[in-house]
């Protein structure tokens, strides 16, 4: 069912809001999602998330030595109706 390790860069920030209920300030961040797809990557399954990029890459070769699956890059097919939908901008 499963047979590749994505490691996918997901920025994002959050708010954080005071005692009155006013946003105290924003954090923007990265973090990186260790996972394992499917051959059209369109089911994934997450293992592990990370902050930084060199412990996410590290997991990631443990997983794929154990499992025997290779990393690759995150890459999903698109349906034939997305496809189109976007040859029509």
């Amino acid at each position: 069912m499963y047979n590749y390790i994505i490691i996918k860069l997901q920025r994002g920030s959050r708010e954080l809001i005071g005692a009155r209920g006013a946003i105290a300030t924003t954090v923007q961040g990265e973090q990186y999602e260790i996972a394992i797809v499917n051959e059209t990557h369109g089911k994934h399954l997450m293992l592990k998330h990370f902050d930084k990029k060199e412990a996410a890459i590290q997991f990631a070769k443990n997983v794929s030595n154990t499992l025997n699956f290779p990393i690759t890059k995150y890459s999903p097919k698109l349906s034939s109706k997305t496809e189109e939908r976007r040859r029509k901008r």
